[in-house]
């Protein structure tokens, strides 16, 4: 498979905190390290203030080809039915991506593609290119392209856990060319640091502040830390984007709470030196939609493991079901007695070792993917 043409086309932002658009960079990275041509299309939506490229701010290699096909239609701009407008921008990009783009270029012919938008999954499916879609969330989009291929044989799927796969509606025939791969770490990021002391009773949570624009139920965790029975444990929590790390950081100042520090989003590479200082990370999340009871696998959840940290989660059936979910210290969401409870039986939680944690490096995300597109080639024989 080294070697080989692989275009990743995307609609995501570029740059941005957000752990999708890390996840889709970690995956570049390592299909280039893997020895394939990797092409990034993307169209040139930013979410960052700061006048940063893509390479520099993600620290891509440069055998990465970055090709930016700009979009017709601003989807923010448009006060009212923004979610309409989001699902026809991406398809008429998308349009334009194969009409101007894929079907005239020489290296398409027999070059792999690897996708996170549905729109992409469609016509490249459609045009028999061999294709692999990774799925992180559901929409009557993505359900509406899954029942337009259910045929393709030229198809594969990447699913984060098993409750994304059950509410997918994949069919038998797709689920023959398909693997359940939760997100992974970046074994560079936690090699490449010096080891640091751990400040006891020291947690961290690191992350967006919001997903997809709604509340991550981040001040539950500033109130609990706040009550008399945690004064001596210290919270610091890092994120963005900036207008929440403000008004966050205003609000500790204000109420004067000593043992909990709120800081900015800091850079991707950062952040292996940076948590390495804690004794355990947060999960955290609100249950407001399934996105994030059951179908999240978070990014940050592997670093904190990679990093060396006991972990501390809100009891969601997709935090249930991680790998080495046996050795997380779980808390009720909104329950403060059941929170101070769990932050204190973490100095008895065990910890992964080094080789478990192994099979959840980007590495073996890509070797698991690379098996993926042998199938779709006929290189090796379909999962049953």
């Amino acid at each position: 498979m080294p070697n080989k043409k692989l275009f990743y086309i995307t609609f995501q932002s570029f740059p941005s905190i957000s752990a999708n658009s890390i996840q889709s960079m970690k995956m570049i990275k390592y299909f280039n390290k893997a020895g394939y041509q990797v092409e990034l299309i993307h169209p040139g939506r930013k979410s960052l203030e700061e006048n940063i490229s893509i390479s520099e701010y993600y620290k891509i290699p440069d055998e990465v080809n970055i090709n930016e096909i700009k979009w017709f239609l601003n989807f923010d701009q448009f006060r009212y039915f923004k979610s309409i407008f989001y699902v026809l921008s991406h398809f008429l990009w998308t349009m334009k991506v194969m009409r101007t783009y894929i079907n005239n270029s020489p290296d398409t012919k027999n070059a792999l593609f690897f996708t996170r938008s549905n729109w992409a999954l469609y016509f490249l499916a459609k045009r028999n290119y061999k294709v692999i879609f990774e799925l992180h969330k559901l929409s009557k989009t993505t359900s509406f392209v899954f029942k337009k291929i259910k045929n393709n044989q030229n198809v594969g799927y990447v699913v984060l856990n098993k409750f994304l796969l059950k509410d997918s509606n994949l069919n038998k025939t797709q689920q023959i060319n398909l693997e359940i791969l939760p997100n992974s770490f970046d074994e560079e990021d936690f090699t490449n640091y010096p080891p640091r002391r751990r400040n006891p009773n020291s947690f961290i949570f690191i992350g967006r502040l919001t997903r997809y624009g709604e509340d991550r139920n981040i001040q539950f965790l500033v109130e609990a830390f706040n009550s008399v029975r945690l004064k001596n444990y210290t919270l610091t929590i890092i994120g963005g984007p900036f207008s929440e790390y403000r008004k966050l950081y205003q609000y500790v100042e204000e109420n004067k709470i000593n043992n909990v520090k709120i800081l900015n989003h800091i850079p991707q590479n950062k952040i292996a030196e940076v948590i390495s200082e804690f004794e355990a990370g947060i999960l955290i999340n609100s249950s407001d939609s399934d996105s994030t009871k059951l179908y999240t696998s978070p990014l940050k959840y592997f670093e904190y493991l990679a990093a060396g940290l006991a972990v501390l989660a809100v009891d969601f059936e997709s935090h249930k079901i991680l790998p080495f979910a046996n050795k997380i210290s779980f808390f009720k969401e909104n329950d403060y007695a059941s929170f101070e409870k769990a932050v204190k039986n973490i100095a008895i939680i065990p910890k992964p070792n080094a080789d478990e944690l192994k099979n959840f490096s980007y590495s073996n995300r890509i070797s698991s993917i690379d098996k993926l597109f042998a199938r779709l080639e006929g290189f090796e024989p379909p999962t049953l």
